[in-house]
């Protein structure tokens, strides 16, 4: 997958989304961004003092920002550790579903959720 950085991030069509995304089989995506999702990006990249670059970064127990990157592994065991949090399956299709009632709930609109179940 194509490092997602800060130029990924944009907005179109009064809306954010994340352009230009090259994911699995090299299939280029735009991912639609909710404005809270923005939000918390934007407080993220704050707090982390991101300024360009990648905006996903590792953070250690200390609450430190180490490296310049996120690799998967770390991503799993994040999914790994809210998973068990939340009693779900570690299986990633459980997680997409469950994103995909999470944005339903927060009002996403249809056509952004049929859009996010094709990816």
């Amino acid at each position: 997958m194509t490092d997602l950085t800060l130029e990924h991030l944009q907005r179109r069509e009064d809306h954010w989304a994340i352009v230009d995304l090259v994911g699995k089989a090299r299939h280029v995506r735009t991912i639609p961004v909710s404005d809270w999702a923005k939000r918390t990006i934007d407080d993220w990249l704050t707090a982390a003092s991101v300024v360009d670059g990648r905006f996903f970064r590792r953070v250690c127990r200390t609450g430190t920002i180490w490296g310049e990157e996120m690799t998967e592994k770390v991503v799993w065991h994040v999914v790994k550790e809210y998973a068990g949090i939340l009693g779900v399956s570690k299986s990633h299709h459980t997680i997409f579903g469950a994103r995909v009632l999470v944005y339903h709930s927060a009002g996403g609109e249809l056509e952004q959720i049929q859009f996010l179940l094709d990816m």
